[in-house]
């Protein structure tokens, strides 16, 4: 591994720091979280700070677990499937002696894939762990996810993103790849040119091994996801093995391209609808009869199989278990199963997916077929709240968002350092935290990945200095006050901090509505609500022209009907 491994930076609450850093700041029992986007490298940094206290472990224990093993866990208490995952049936060791040493700091824990945990089973896993780290203040956690909201309210944890790789970074990933040097060579020698037209796909290691395959076999290279996908599994469907002197793989199957990748795509959608990203043996048989039963398919699943894991390499077998080489290939296929072979019942699968927003198979569906996605879930949506799209006073937008997302507030205490307990005895604030949910937020979460709303620095700077006033506010006005927590939420329609007296209330309501948080949200609701209005007439006209052009003179003809 570390003869592939590129040295990463990170960023935290607007700071960059390196890869040095932050393996130290572990190393002196920091509990964080780690995000990154599919490909990003946030699971092979995972694995390079594991292999690194292997070389200095400072007394202590590391163990890396995969956390969606949880989705087969039924219990309701974290540490005890620590220990079953890591001690064997039968050992002299006991759950009270591991428990011990968990409470002492001893351990080091690497909760790899929070995004790979069921939709469903994701608020008690995270209520899990955050109580892991309550009762245990001493040991270290490290938690890797794609970015999700819901960690700006671990206050326990800091949370640390993945940065894209720089130019130099991506040469030394390049050419470190298990590949045939000559091709190698002929893609660095363009790399200049590509960095200019497709700098986030080279920025990100998985898309960047994925460019050199493809540049192997077509130099132009295109911008869309989707066609980047559909390319790179072209190459991978086409290809020699370039380490082996030419070599072209068999398909096991024998079948046609077509024929393979509407199959693909089936096992794609099926387990992407079921959330399995790993396989047992029985589950993944299972899975192919589903697939193949979709048009009476008769190809072996042994020689479907092959194809996955040999021929095509979109599966990996550790062990006795199978998991997609990487879930975005998963995504791909699943997006074009819906969007070109099977668009069928797109209500309920449109439902189950929406609240997916951190994966990509929405938004790829919207590019690979807008009018499919516009008119099977956008308008649907908007018709299901047109009572908010529909209003014309956009004043009132933002609190209405705010009242159908059920948004609650949290001031988060920071228990000070032995100096400041000297100086003061209450406790002060360091950070609030928000968080919304309901459906209509996940419409928001999707629109927004497909629109992408951009703001300059300078908005997030007056953000961040908004912020600080209100902390600063809170903190000077708790200073004759003994309260430890504040949590606002939305009451008979109304935004209101619970357990405060009513002065208070409307002093920390008044202060609240200027944050950077505000005002930043009011940029976005205005964004998400004009996105939907456009995109659903446009969606009107396209149903209205198509109409008009192809029933022409039909009396009592409806093709919107």
């Amino acid at each position: 591994m570390l003869s592939l491994y590129v040295d990463q930076n990170f960023e935290v609450d607007d700071v960059s720091v390196d890869q040095y850093s932050l393996v130290e700041k572990v190393k002196k029992g920091c509990a964080a979280v780690i995000t990154g986007t599919g490909g990003g490298g946030k699971s092979m940094f995972m694995r390079y700070l594991w292999l690194s206290f292997f070389e200095d472990s400072r007394g202590k224990i590391p163990f890396f677990l995969e956390l969606r093993q949880l989705n087969f866990y039924t219990h309701n208490n974290i540490s005890d499937f620590i220990f079953h995952s890591i001690i064997k049936s039968g050992s002299s060791i006991s759950q009270a002696s591991f428990n011990r040493a968990l409470k002492a700091g001893e351990f080091v824990l690497f909760l790899d894939g929070f995004d790979e945990i069921n939709h469903d089973q994701r608020p008690k896993v995270e209520e899990m762990i955050l109580q892991l780290r309550s009762s245990n203040p001493a040991v270290t956690i490290i938690v890797t996810s794609r970015p999700d909201e819901r960690f700006k309210g671990w206050h326990q944890f800091d949370t640390y993103s993945v940065k894209p790789l720089n130019r130099n970074q991506v040469v030394e990933l390049i050419s470190k790849a298990p590949y045939d040097e000559e091709h190698i060579n002929r893609f660095l020698k363009k790399l200049d040119i590509l960095y200019e037209t497709h700098e986030t796909f080279l920025t990100t290691p998985l898309l960047a091994y994925m460019m050199l395959l493809t540049f192997s076999y077509n130099q132009d290279i295109p911008k869309r996801m989707f066609l980047f996908y559909e390319q790179a599994f072209e190459a991978l469907y086409m290809r020699h093995d370039l380490t082996k002197g030419g070599y072209k793989r068999k398909l096991y199957t024998g079948m046609e391209r077509q024929e393979l990748v509407r199959l693909i795509s089936y096992f794609c959608l099926i387990s992407y609808y079921e959330q399995n990203f790993e396989f047992s043996d029985e589950d993944l048989n299972k899975t192919i009869d589903s697939s193949k039963s979709m048009e009476n398919c008769s190809v072996s699943n042994e020689a479907f199989i092959n194809d996955l894991l040999e021929s095509l390499c979109l599966l990996k077998r550790e062990g006795i278990t199978y998991s997609f080489t990487h879930r975005s290939f998963q995504e791909y296929f699943a997006a074009n199963c819906i969007a070109r072979v099977a668009s069928r019942r797109l209500e309920k699968l449109f439902a189950s997916f929406s609240g997916r927003y951190t994966d990509s198979v929405l938004q790829m569906v919207y590019d690979i077929n807008v009018d499919l996605f516009r008119g099977g879930y956008l308008v649907p949506m908007r018709k299901k709240y047109s009572a908010f799209f529909d209003r014309r006073r956009r004043s009132a937008l933002l609190n209405e968002f705010l009242r159908l997302t059920n948004l609650e507030v949290d001031l988060y205490p920071r228990v000070p350092v032995e100096e400041e307990k000297r100086k003061r005895k209450s406790k002060v604030f360091s950070d609030y935290h928000w968080k919304m949910n309901g459906d209509i937020y996940d419409f928001y979460q999707n629109m927004r990945r497909i629109s992408h709303p951009n703001y300059d620095d300078s908005f997030f700077q007056e953000f961040r200095r908004l912020d600080q006033d209100f902390l600063d506010f809170v903190t000077s006005s708790l200073e004759v006050r003994e309260i430890n927590v504040v949590n606002g939420k939305f009451v008979d329609g109304r935004m209101t901090f619970l357990g405060v007296n009513t002065e208070y209330n409307h002093e920390l309501l008044q202060a609240f509505s200027k944050t950077g948080m505000m005002k930043y949200l009011e940029l976005e609701v205005m964004h998400f609500f004009d996105f939907v209005n456009a995109e659903a007439a446009r969606h009107e006209n396209v149903t209205k022209s198509f109409s008009e052009l192809l029933f022409q003179g039909e009396t009592g003809s409806d093709f919107r009907r």
